[in-house]
């Protein structure tokens, strides 16, 4: 199964990362990527000092990751891990590319419609990761 780190105090911090790192550590993989909502990444970039307001920058560690954004991620969560443990698979004769002047309104339009049909899915090879959830912004 996956780990599962509740976030300290509900708001992220770089130390959130690291310690979701340092979990997947535990479970002999390395992290290669982190992904998280916009508003989670947002809220870690404009962390700053609570002396003199400078921006915190991420520990090295934290960039050396593949760090990506993406809506199809909770707000209140982010996921940490070896994304290398991901299997892939694409189902039946790969890519297929339709195309049709006839379908819809495109021929008075003078259009032509392209569909792509792609039947994929995916799957976790090895427990790899680590999801950071809790996450609140206050």
């Amino acid at each position: 199964s996956i780990a599962v780190f509740d976030a300290a105090t509900g708001n992220p911090s770089w130390d959130d990362i690291l310690d979701c790192m340092s979990a997947v550590e535990a479970l002999n993989f390395e992290s290669n990527g982190a992904v998280g909502h916009p508003t989670f990444w947002n809220f870690l970039r404009k962390l700053k000092s609570a002396t003199d307001l400078v921006y915190l920058d991420p520990p090295k560690a934290v960039m050396d990751l593949a760090l990506k954004s993406t809506t199809q991620c909770a707000s209140t969560e982010a996921i940490v891990g070896d994304f290398s443990k991901i299997l892939l698979g694409i189902r039946g004769g790969g890519l297929t590319i339709e195309t049709s002047d006839q379908a819809g309104d495109s021929f008075e339009k003078h259009q032509t419609y392209i569909k792509a049909v792609l039947r994929a899915d995916a799957n976790i090879a090895q427990p790899a990761f680590n999801i950071l959830q809790g996450l609140t912004y206050t």
